[in-house]
């Protein structure tokens, strides 16, 4: 029979959703129909399923309602009576289920009975879990279940309504389009109506016409009325389903008559629960028929009942999907806390993140700081000039001048109503037990329930928040820092020209590395192998903790030395940008490693475009011409002094000229050969000469044209 096929095709929907098996059997314990659904204990148990379902219904059941009976000791099904016109009585189960928190009971149990040695962990771990919070949803969806389950079974109503509403169950369940699309369809399927609508509560009392599908009826798009006013705020006050026959001569019609262009004469209205817990009417009618048949109505509430689960379910996705939306921007927020040492940075991500996602028309975070006893605020979006008033009226109410220690329990968030009629969702950040700010959230026209939802996600991003800034703020180096720092500074202390050539190519290297936009540690061990690229590989391995610094060295070494064949492709990006930063400090130059690489390597392109925009050269140039010109004596080191040298320069050619080989220009001004070695290669480069020789003949030519 149709209806039969109908039922079992609502029980495998509703059980599939659910994770459930479910059966509907007669009075005397009988299937009606094979169950439907794979709930993977009762697919076990199913046999003694069965058995216990046929026992129990024998008894003498007093309940009209759904409830859950554990038909083994903590292993429950919902049992849900279904009273057919005529004395027809049928039950509807449901199961399996645990309770929250039993499954190790359960186990012991099922452990008991004579059944074949399972993976019971696994097993009870995908049952569905009876909880506190999912009780009632549980309930009211086999209400609905048993509702229309009930429409499938009323024999009275003849072939022809099992049918309209197998296609209309059809329908409902295989399309993915909106209320309105839905409403269209079942206007094609079943004629009788003409339009159909949807009316939700807004701010306040009001009700307000949501959707509307029907021909000529877009003007009652957008229609409001309160709770009591007209056929339809009847039925919000009543909780009762309205059916008017010969509508347009009734009173209670007004609206419709007002906004309609056609009067209808006949209507009807049934109250449907939304998933937040409110009300909302579907109502509907007809500009022909006056009177709405026995029939019409049960196919009313089947469409009723539709479309409140069509409803709560849409709600639910939006629901599920804006959750997903925060867990993502948690996430990022603390992907980029993570890497982000700034304080100021991790304050901006605060408040622009919070001001988007509550797309409230203002936000801003308060902080206290301790040395100027000032409030630091930074905020964004429309506070209409009341800023000021009301940071001073919340840093006093929080006491954030006082340093007060604060329990955990104060990081709740708080909803605080001012005088220029706005919400603001206020949520102290605090760390272990130190109150460092307040992030505070305006919101408009928003629900209490929607402002709570806002408040639990801020309070999230507050306790995140929290954290980062104090770890940010206190800036506290671990061993592996501090060791970097110690042997970084030692440099200075017997090669103090070094040291600060080092320091250039560090902040260089760090400068550039950013805008690559590679990871803080990557970052980081760029800056420090810079920094130690003073010692040897081989000494930084045994010293260091963190032996990629040392490999970095090591690699970026074997690029600046001719001596060694490797690709540069072969080397890590690291590497490449050590040598590149040592490279330019040291020569000026990165010729030599544009060459081994092939120059081919977009990093290299990059650097050199780095260079070219962030090293300025500064001159000083005079407008006043010199009228009185000493005449001097121009000895070699008078020539020398001169060049666009620095002083160290200076000495180090002078004793060229003088005929010093490196050791001993090492020896004459107490510093180390590789020092020397890179005075000389810098020398050359400024005179733009390649070896001694054109340097001492390019010096005496000078002083020759000078004197």
């Amino acid at each position: 029979m149709k209806h039969l096929e109908l039922l079992k095709e609502l029980q495998s929907i509703y059980a599939e959703r659910y994770g459930l098996t479910i059966i509907t059997t007669d009075s005397s314990g009988q299937l009606l129909v094979e169950k439907g659904g794979k709930n993977e204990l009762c697919k076990i148990l199913y046999e003694s399923f069965v058995k216990q379902v046929k026992e129990n219904v024998k008894r003498n059941w007093q309940f009209r309602t759904p409830v859950f009976y554990d038909i083994w000791p903590g292993i429950y099904t919902i049992v849900t009576p279904i009273h057919i016109e005529g004395g027809h009585t049928y039950m509807l189960w449901a199961g399996l289920f645990i309770e929250e928190d039993t499954a190790e009971f359960v186990k012991k149990q099922l452990s008991q009975m004579d059944i074949t040695q399972r993976d019971w962990d696994l097993i009870l771990a995908n049952t569905p879990e009876i909880t506190q919070s999912n009780r009632e949803e549980i309930l009211h969806a086999n209400r609905k279940l048993a509702a229309l389950i009930e429409l499938c079974l009323k024999e009275s109503e003849g072939q022809n309504l099992f049918q309209l509403q197998n296609q209309l169950f059809q329908q409902a369940f295989t399309t993915k389009n909106d209320m309105e699309a839905l409403f269209h369809d079942f206007i094609s399927i079943y004629q009788t109506f003409d339009f159909f609508g949807l009316a939700s509560k807004q701010q306040g009392d009001t009700y307000e016409v949501t959707h509307i599908v029907g021909e000529n009826t877009a003007t009652f798009q957008g229609v409001q009325f309160v709770p009591g006013e007209g056929f339809l705020g009847r039925v919000i006050i009543t909780d009762e389903r309205g059916f008017l026959d010969n509508a347009n001569q009734d009173p209670r019609t007004l609206m419709f008559r007002q906004s309609l262009e056609s009067q209808p004469k006949s209507l009807f209205a049934c109250p449907i629960k939304q998933q937040n817990g409110e009300k909302a009417v579907f109502f509907g009618g007809s500009f022909t028929n006056s009177r709405i048949s026995k029939t019409s109505q049960e196919l009313v509430k089947m469409i009723a009942a539709i479309a409140e689960v069509r409803l709560q379910m849409d709600m639910l996705q939006s629901e599920q999907y804006q959750q997903l939306n925060r867990l993502t921007a948690l996430i990022e927020i603390c992907k980029l806390m993570a890497i982000t040492p700034d304080v100021k940075r991790i304050i901006y991500i605060l408040v622009d993140i919070s001001l988007n996602l509550v797309e409230g028309g203002f936000s801003c975070l308060v902080l206290h700081d301790k040395e100027t006893d000032n409030m630091n605020v930074v905020s964004r979006g429309n506070w209409k000039g009341h800023m000021e008033e009301y940071v001073k009226d919340a840093a006093k109410r929080y006491q954030l001048e006082n340093r007060k220690q604060y329990q955990p329990e104060a990081a709740t968030p708080h909803v605080h109503e001012v005088s220029w009629g706005a919400s603001i969702i206020e949520c102290p950040l605090i760390y272990r037990d130190q109150l460092l700010g307040i992030l505070c959230v305006g919101t408009t026209n928003q629900s209490n329930q929607v402002i709570e939802k806002h408040a639990n996600f801020l309070q999230t991003l507050a306790i995140i928040g929290g954290v980062s800034l104090q770890l940010a703020s206190r800036g506290e180096e671990n061993y592996l820092d501090q060791q970097v720092n110690t042997l970084f500074r030692a440099i200075q202390q017997f090669d103090n020209e070094t040291f600060t050539q080092l320091e250039k190519a560090t902040n260089m290297a760090g400068e550039f590395a950013t805008k690559q936009g590679l990871a803080v540690p990557m970052i980081k061990a760029i800056v420090q192998a810079c920094q130690l690229s003073y010692y040897s590989a081989s000494f930084l391995e045994e010293t260091l903790q963190d032996s990629h610094i040392s490999m970095i060295v090591q690699e970026a070494k074997i690029l600046m030395d001719q001596e060694y064949s490797i690709k540069w492709e072969e080397t890590s990006v690291p590497a490449q940008i050590v040598a590149l930063t040592l490279s330019y400090t040291r020569n000026h130059s990165i010729e030599d490693l544009k060459q081994k690489s092939g120059n081919t390597t977009g990093l290299i392109e990059s650097f050199t475009a780095f260079i070219n925009e962030t090293q300025i050269q500064e001159d000083q140039i005079s407008l006043k011409e010199e009228i009185n010109i000493e005449k001097k004596l121009h000895t070699v080191s008078t020539t020398i002094k001169e060049l666009n040298l620095s002083p160290r320069e200076q000495e180090v050619l002078d004793l060229v000229i003088q005929g010093f080989n490196n050791k001993q220009i090492a020896e004459q001004l107490y510093i180390s050969g590789h020092t020397v070695k890179n005075h000389v290669t810098k020398i050359f480069q400024k005179l733009n000469v390649p070896d001694r020789a054109h340097a001492i003949s390019k010096v005496y030519q000078m002083r020759q044209n000078s004197s």
